[in-house]
Parts: C-alpha cells; sequence; structure tokens
C-alpha cells in the first residue's frame, strides 16, 4: 500500500467518525443546556464538540504520523477505529432512523442475549472442542 492510499483510507475513516458524529447531534436532543460564549472561549467544561475534535484530532493526528513510517499499519487503524465507530453507534442511529419513519427501533436478532451465561458458555466450550477434534 502507498502513502497516498494510506491517506485515502485515514481520510476516509475521519469522514465516517465526523459523519456518525454529526448526525447523532441532529437527530439526538441534547441533555445540557445550550453552549454559552464562555465555554466557546474556553472558560468553564468544554463544550461537547470540543471534546470530541480534542480526542479524535489527536487520534487521527497519531494515525497520520504512523502512516510516515508504515501506511500499511495506518491504514489498518483507520479502517478499525471507523468500524468500531460505526458498531458501537449503529444501534443508536438504527434507532434514530426507526423513529423518524415512525416504526419502534428494530429488536435484536442476538440470542445471545437471552440465553443465560452457563448456557452460552456451554456452547462455546461444545464448539472449542469440537473444532479441535476436527483439526486433528
Amino acid at each position: 500500500m502507498t502513502g497516498d492510499q494510506a491517506e485515502k483510507t485515514i481520510v476516509t475513516s475521519a469522514l465516517v467518525v465526523a459523519g456518525i458524529y454529526a448526525y447523532r447531534r441532529m437527530t439526538e436532543q441534547p441533555a445540557a443546556p445550550p453552549i454559552t460564549l464562555k465555554q466557546v472561549a474556553g472558560v468553564g467544561q468544554l463544550p461537547p464538540l470540543g471534546a470530541w475534535a480534542t480526542a479524535w484530532g489527536f487520534t487521527y493526528l497519531v494515525i497520520a504520523v504512523v502512516a510516515v513510517g508504515a501506511p500499511e499499519l495506518a491504514a489498518a487503524f483507520a479502517i478499525l477505529i471507523a468500524t468500531g465507530d460505526l458498531l458501537t453507534n449503529a444501534k443508536s442511529i438504527f434507532g434514530d432512523v426507526g423513529k423518524q419513519e415512525g416504526q419502534a427501533p428494530a429488536a435484536s436478532t442476538s440470542t445471545a442475549s437471552t440465553l443465560p451465561p452457563a448456557t452460552v458458555q456451554a456452547y462455546d466450550q461444545a464448539k472449542t472442542h469440537q473444532l479441535i477434534r476436527t483439526a486433528h
């Protein structure tokens, strides 16, 4: 992978993260009072955008520095970050879209959350033993 390809991957990842944040800020009702001019000037608590921009800005700055020496590694991390952010926020995003369409949020199709932990653990152990037997 070239440096240009890594750069495109990193920028795409940053746009995905920024898009998810922007969508959630526009669709969700804020729990905090409106941001004041003092907060924007840096007095008191940072406004929510400031904390978000600082955290993600630093993250992507580090990835950009890594991309200079190892573009493949930086691109992999950028993809991992975008995927993680998308998976973390997917339930909220789909719930918001469902509300906007006038539907109830979609129920989870996973059965793991309805099973007791002991059942899930027993199933995992049985699958592991089955895989070990087939490998030998």
